[in-house]
């Protein structure tokens, strides 16, 4: 987990984890540089390998939808004149009705009017007068059978009949009995359940794959193992804005009625395939914000990380456009873990050039070192203390948040979260670290730091100036790594950190593992730039070859 820890002895890092042995061949300084693991690790990380494969790659509309009304076959029932529902006879929606079957008698003074009309105009014999009187009950909704009644009883009724155009149930009934409704009022919708639609939604990337004709295999998730097929009736247009996905239309037949509105189903449309393709698994791709990538395994037992572009993504599979071979074996199980492993090799070599002479010089580092600290938290009875200290420079550890154990001869009745320290550490070996002192800061320099602070922060709150190591330069990016100490004039506790680098700053003397002291600027963006760096004498370090290491 900190790449930068590296020791030359087994042991556990400052985190209390066991270190893993990295040899010299497994940490290669170029991109795609090869990672080996023995075949008992690859066993217990689950590392699994395919082929790649070259054939035809069939195009999988894997998608899902809801189940809703013929809507070319609803019908809405609407007022035509004032009046009041008298007489209801259907009593919700949902509720089946027959076509022919009356749905509610209504009572309309203009209705009744109409009829008067109509038979005063039957009785006057004049030919245009009844056919223009027969003209407004047809459009006052009417039927021919109605007024066939009124030819042959020439009796007013005060109540007419509204009957069902069609079989199906009732899907918006929007009166109660007794209501009063104005012209154009919408009653209720009679919708019908022989057939039924799907509207299916298709990922944007998939919407030019669905045609009309095309046939889907339904699966309904109330009915599993029932399996139904349907044809592509329509696509949609459009894409949704928010859900940016294209709908298409399917119709099912539903003579057993097993079908109901609003039923979630899951929809397969297989379009054209594409041919000669190769393709992997979908789950063997590790994608990335600026490249994706597979872990390729090598001839030789190794694995690298491989760059590659993706074409359609059918199924469990996903095309490979470049990047790969047809005999190529890629890891399908277990890459992310082999793949940050090959990450991390790349960046030590890129970051890190002098690695031999680290491990020559931590050879010989003090195996005791101070450094200040903000307590976490305290436990007097198991004597143990954790810490949010600064970088320690002479073990060429950053800083970080970890649980020390406590000498005897330190009292912690005084010490308590949030607590400033200066504190004494020991490590004794086998990853241990011991607290032997530990001061509270306001009791040692509280004034002075105060002091110290208050005047920086007056004299300019932008700038600040620190001692600190030199990690990584990139002289064509201009940006530095450097591990710094505490910036009292921005109450910034010592650490690892990037920064830019100015203008007219010159990099070209600057390299890593030097010691230097730091001009710094703060931007109003929050950008950190180093404005001078003066490069300060550094102890003579013996220069070895080492290859092996821990990490």
């Amino acid at each position: 987990m900190d790449p930068n820890y590296r020791r030359d002895e087994p042991g556990k890092s400052p985190m209390g984890m066991d270190l893993v042995p990295v040899y010299a061949d497994e940490t290669g300084g170029e991109e795609g540089s090869g990672v080996r693991i023995s075949s008992a690790m690859a066993n217990n990380l689950g590392v699994r390998t395919v082929a790649v494969q070259q054939g035809t790659l069939p195009r999988l509309i894997e998608t899902v939808g809801h189940i809703g009304y013929d809507e070319s076959k609803l019908h809405t029932i609407s007022a035509r004149a004032d009046g009041w529902i008298e007489k209801l006879y259907v009593e919700s929606n949902g509720a089946p009705v027959e076509q022919g079957q009356v749905l509610f008698e209504l009572f309309s003074p203009t209705l009744v009017n109409a009829q008067e009309e109509y038979l005063a105009a039957l009785q006057s014999r004049n030919a245009g007068l009844k056919k223009a009187s027969q003209s407004r009950l047809r459009s006052l909704g009417f039927s021919g059978n109605e007024i066939d009644r009124l030819d042959r009883d020439r009796r007013v009724r005060s109540r007419v009949s509204v009957y069902a155009p069609h079989d199906g149930v009732v899907t918006d009934l929007r009166v109660q009995e007794g209501q009063y409704i104005t012209e154009s009022t919408s009653i209720l919708s009679i919708g019908s359940l022989d057939e039924v639609w799907l509207m299916a939604e298709v990922l944007e990337r998939q919407a030019g794959w669905i045609e009309i004709g095309q046939v889907a295999d339904i699966e309904l998730e109330a009915s599993t193992g029932n399996a139904r097929t349907g044809t592509v009736e329509y696509v949609y247009p459009e894409i949704d804005a928010k859900t940016r996905t294209a709908k298409a239309r399917i119709r099912l037949d539903n003579a057993d009625r097993t079908l109901k509105p609003n039923m979630f189903a899951k929809a397969t449309v297989t379009a054209d395939a594409v041919q000669d393709a190769l393709h992997i698994p979908r789950q063997a791709v590790i994608r990335g914000a600026r490249a994706d990538r597979v872990v390729v395994a090598n001839a030789d037992g190794s694995f690298r990380s491989q760059p590659v572009s993706l074409g359609i993504e059918s199924g469990d599979r996903i095309q490979i456009t470049s990047g790969l071979l047809p005999d190529d074996i890629v890891v399908s199980s277990g890459q992310f873990l082999i793949d940050s492993e090959s990450n991390i090799g790349v960046a030590l070599a890129r970051y890190d050039r002098a690695d031999t002479a680290a491990s020559a010089k931590k050879s010989q580092q003090s195996d005791s070192a101070t450094v200040e600290a903000s307590v976490v938290a305290v436990d007097p009875d198991q004597r143990l203390v954790t810490l949010q200290h600064g970088p320690i420079e002479d073990w060429s550890m950053p800083g970080m948040t970890m649980v020390f154990d406590v000498a005897d001869s330190v009292e912690l009745s005084n010490i308590s979260p949030e607590d400033e320290v200066q504190v004494a550490i020991e490590r004794p070996g086998a990853g241990r670290f011991i607290a032997t002192a530990m001061h509270k800061l306001s009791q040692i320099h509280r004034s002075a730091s105060m002091d110290a602070h208050d005047l920086s922060a007056d004299a300019n709150e932008d700038a600040a100036e620190a001692m600190a190591r030199v990690v990584a330069v990139d002289q064509s990016a201009r940006t530095l790594m450097l591990t710094h100490g505490p910036i009292e004039a921005w109450s910034m506790p010592g650490m690892t950190m990037m920064f830019s680098a100015a203008e007219d700053v010159d990099l070209s003397e600057v390299a890593p593992d030097d010691s230097v002291h730091v001009e710094l600027r703060r931007s109003e963006d929050g950008d950190f730039v180093v404005t001078a760096i003066h490069p300060m004498a550094s102890e003579d370090s013996t220069s070895s070859d080492s290859h092996e290491g821990h990490h």
